[in-house]
């Protein structure tokens, strides 16, 4: 499989462009998905000045998995912004789709990534994914 170097300038002017973009939902909450989008929500949540919390994709006897929150700030009229680093076959979103659908029902929610494909999901996104490996600013980081 090709890999792709996701520049540190690239990250910049995405974080840049997304904030530009979220900057207008009143009470924004963002959501991250563990471990893929952590830098970036991190990085927007200070920018935006707003809360976030954290979903991880657990598996469960050895199968199934299943979306849970690893930190849960949602407090009530919080419009909900999920963000993931990579939309690719679209399993992660649905999975979190269903436990936000089930827990959330009453809130707004929207979804966006770094990386994605055309889809029905309702994802957007700001790169597409060329079914190129991408490594991430941070991935490259040996602190050893």
């Amino acid at each position: 499989m090709n890999t792709y170097s996701y520049t540190f300038k690239e990250y910049e002017s995405d974080a840049k462009s997304l904030k530009n973009t979220l900057s207008d939902i009143e009470n924004i909450h963002l959501v991250a998905v563990y471990r893929g989008s952590i830098p970036l929500v991190v990085h927007l949540s200070n920018l935006l000045d707003c809360e976030m919390s954290i979903i991880k994709l657990q598996t469960s006897n050895g199968c199934k998995t299943k979306p849970q929150f690893l930190s849960n700030n949602i407090k009530e009229k919080d419009n909900l912004v999920v963000i993931e680093d990579i939309y690719d076959t679209g399993k992660t979103i649905g999975l979190i789709q269903g436990l936000m659908e089930k827990e959330y029902n009453n809130y707004s929610v929207s979804y966006y990534s770094l990386f994605g494909k055309k889809n029905d999901a309702g994802v957007i996104y700001l790169k597409e994914k060329n079914n190129n490996w991408v490594i991430f600013p941070w991935e490259t980081i040996d602190c050893a």
